[in-house]
């Protein structure tokens, strides 16, 4: 039978370290220490009945050396599907050069990300792309040229020059509205029949009057802007 002098000395033939086994011998129910010390066999019993025991990892002789971390490949490019919008605005037949330039530069975009990730971007991947949005910019400014000619869009200044007038008219049409209003006011309380009229009949006349000259000032002011919008976006920059 194996007595140990003290914990020092038990610690070792236990494996564990001093001060772990010093905070068991603390707990009720540890082996004391009898005149020949510690016994050994006891306290091995204790501490299999009493300590939750941890696995430890398997030691590896220097001969065998762990498995070297292999990355995961890299993912290859998506298949292009047909119900890939970008390739349907291509196949469609009646896209705009616009839509298919949109479309080819996001595909380029596409395959040059990819490539980054998968650690293979070459410099024809770049190249491509940077065709791609020459030709994208080529195509806007192509587009905004056939607009302007169709008259569809108009230009900066003139836009200032249709919003000023369009706010000129809109005062005059307010001024319009107020002479008018006031004048029919001053008419409503000289005449003394309508002023015995009962309150829900005037009420009446009134929301009638004002809905009627409102009426008449929107579609005046609808034509004039109308034929306002015509003539800014037919007039010639150089005859201003």
């Amino acid at each position: 039978m194996d007595f140990a002098p003290s914990l020092r000395k038990l610690a070792p033939l236990v494996g564990i370290p001093v001060q772990n086994l010093a905070n068991e011998a603390k707990r009720p129910g540890f082996p004391p220490k009898t005149e020949a010390g510690y016994e050994v066999t006891a306290v091995i019993a204790w501490r299999a009945a009493n300590i939750k025991q941890r696995k430890r990892p398997p030691v590896t002789s220097p001969s065998q050396s762990p498995t070297p971390f292999v990355p995961l490949p890299a993912p290859a490019n998506p298949p292009v599907t047909s119900t890939d919008p970008f390739i349907q605005a291509m196949q469609s037949g009646n896209a705009s050069a616009l839509t298919i330039s949109r479309a080819a530069m996001q595909i380029a975009s596409r395959r040059v990300a990819t490539a980054a990730t998968a650690g293979t971007l070459g410099a024809n991947d770049l190249d491509d792309l940077k065709k791609t949005l020459q030709e994208l910019r080529q195509a806007e400014s192509g587009y905004i040229e056939l607009e302007q000619t169709r008259g569809q869009l108009i230009a900066r200044d003139k836009v200032k020059q249709l919003v000023g007038g369009c706010c000129t008219r809109l005062v005059q049409a307010l001024d319009v509205l107020i002479a008018g209003i006031t004048t029919e006011v001053d008419l409503w309380i000289a005449d003394q029949a309508f002023r015995d009229l009962p309150t829900d009949e005037r009420h009446r006349r009134v929301r009638e009057y004002v809905d009627r000259v409102c009426r008449e000032v929107r579609q005046q002011e609808a034509d004039g802007v109308a034929s306002l919008i015509r003539k800014q976006a037919k007039s010639d920059p150089d005859d201003e």
